[in-house]
């Protein structure tokens, strides 16, 4: 039976106690009133008091606990810095070049304190509190942190050598000058970061050791940043150990051939005593994707064609442990569900929409893949260096849920749930905070409209009136405040997702009479 006009369709809102109308958060595309902006002159004051109070709060208190104590100062060692048993010894022998009355001890020394040390400041990292040094006045307690920060604990691991002395010895081979270019130590850093098979502190303080060794202006500071920052880089270093090799056996080749004497017969020699052990790795390279903002992670993205039947594909030849990884990020998930926890695999269901399968076992994942570590990747992806050829045991056999296991802090998420977002805005709540795709708490199975905000979209004039017309005559019998009402209505679905209006419209009429024309336009919106 085809639409009648004089047969409308009659519609009633059914409401909840809510405000009348209905009232955008910002101006759109549709037509309607705005909500009355903030006041940021109101607001400001009042903020900017309320942080001057909780200041206030917060040096009284630290004013009172100092005065009951006093006599007790704690230094934390902070993540991503040098080995502290190296700052630790680093400062030991700074105490001993300026003769500083200071008794350093790893345990608590009574003897110590009643011996007049009364001030103890004690080194901790974590819950374990690794050094205590005691000395006799309050003002030299309070030095001693501004003294740490100033060691130079690279020169003193460079004397102790306490360096990883393979790569050491073979990048001091190079020439001054080729340190002196900062991409070229910016990609050095880069490339001991991503060192597979050893561990990341010794990397750390191994290009440390040798900018100390070969520059002439060394800044650790600065260094530890430069070698840090590489953990959130979503480029790769364009340096390689065989472009190093190239670059020290052409400037020093009577060393460099002393250098392969001695240490290419030990790396042949690790990797077969390696080799008997083909389904365990010692260490996996780490890696880290960050999302910009607006960015939508490839796990949520239903215009994203990778799934997670991809695995067959990949297994078909040797992969980098990098390509593994990013397939790992980008099509399962770990959600912790209050300790009851499983993983989530991104499918597509019948109609091409994504599916999320749940895995509860990790020994479901029981695919192995062979990994060249061989390989290095450019910044796309793509094979930039392959030097397998020249190492036979590059090769190695991993089942999926080893890598799985050792990746899983990054893939996983305190819970699912379902949190709507503005596509202009980014706002998930009422408090118009916006929601963060590289935050772990939530994985959120809301990916965005279909369509995603243009500011420079230009509507269609002559679809849109037949749109409204149609809520307007087949709705509302011709009337405008049912029209506009339901129009503020949908402008509310899509400004404010998050948030449920406390309203339901409520269409009688005959059938076929076009009820659900508006929603079956809205459903592709």
């Amino acid at each position: 039976m085809s639409p009648q006009p004089n047969t409308p369709a009659i519609a009633e809102v059914v409401h909840t106690p809510t405000p009348s109308v209905i009232k955008p958060v910002e101006v759109s595309n549709i037509d309607v009133s705005k909500v009355p902006e903030l006041d940021e002159s109101i607001l400001a004051p009042v903020i900017a008091d309320s942080v001057k109070i909780l200041q206030k709060q917060k040096m009284s208190s630290s004013s009172s606990s100092t005065s009951k104590r006093g006599k007790v100062k704690q230094f934390d060692v902070k993540e991503n810095s040098l080995d502290p048993l190296d700052v630790i010894g680093a400062f030991n022998e700074y105490i001993a070049s300026k003769n500083l009355d200071i008794k350093v001890s790893e345990m608590i020394d009574s003897n110590a304190y009643f011996g007049g040390y009364r001030y103890c400041f004690y080194i901790q990292k974590g819950n374990k509190t690794l050094r205590h040094a005691y000395c006799k006045s309050e003002q030299m307690m309070i030095n001693i942190p501004i003294m740490i920060d100033e060691l130079n604990v690279a020169q003193y691991c460079v004397s102790k050598k306490i360096y990883y002395h393979r790569l050491y010895d073979l990048c001091c081979l190079m020439k001054w000058s080729w340190f002196n270019d900062n991409n070229n130590t910016w990609n050095l850093a880069g490339m001991l970061y991503k060192k597979q098979h050893v561990d990341l502190g010794l990397m750390r303080k191994t290009y440390l050791c040798i900018l100390q060794t070969m520059t002439d202006r060394f800044d650790q500071a600065a260094a530890l940043r430069v070698f840090n920052d590489w953990e959130t880089c979503k480029y790769h270093p364009k340096l390689t150990e065989s472009h190093i090799k190239s670059i020290a056996g052409g400037t020093n080749p009577i060393e460099y051939n002393t250098w392969k004497a001695e240490y290419e017969p030990k790396e042949i020699k690790e990797k077969k005593d390696k080799k008997g052990d083909d389904l365990t790795v010692p260490h996996i390279p780490k890696f880290h994707i960050y999302y910009e903002k607006g960015e939508l992670p490839p796990i949520f993205d239903c215009k994203n064609t990778e799934t997670y039947l991809d695995v067959i594909n990949l297994k078909k030849g040797a992969v980098a442990m990098e390509r593994l990884y990013k397939f790992i990020k980008n099509n399962i998930a770990y959600i912790l569900q209050g300790g009851n926890g499983y993983y989530l695999t991104k499918n597509r269901d019948a109609f091409g929409e994504i599916d999320y399968v749940v895995i509860k076992d990790i020994k479901q994942f029981d695919m192995m893949f062979d990994i060249n570590n061989a390989i290095e990747l450019d910044d796309d992806g793509q094979i930039m260096t392959d030097n397998t050829e020249f190492d036979a045991d590059s090769i190695m056999r991993l089942p999926l849920r080893d890598a799985i296991y050792h990746y899983r802090d990054d893939i996983t998420y305190g819970k699912v749930d379902f949190m709507p977002y503005n596509a202009k805005t980014g706002a998930c709540d009422s408090q118009l905070y916006k929601f963060d795709w590289n935050s772990n708490e939530v994985f959120n199975k809301f990916n965005g409209f279909v369509h995603s905000y243009d500011p420079n979209f230009v509507v269609d004039e002559t679809k849109f009136n037949c749109f409204t017309e149609h809520i307007k005559h087949i709705w509302g019998g011709g009337r405008e405040d049912i029209l506009s009402y339901n129009v503020k209505l949908f402008a509310w679905y899509v400004q404010r997702p998050y948030e449920k209006s406390g309203s339901c419209v409520v269409l009688e009429g005959e059938e076929g009479c076009g009820k659900n024309t508006i929603y079956e336009i809205l459903s592709i919106v």
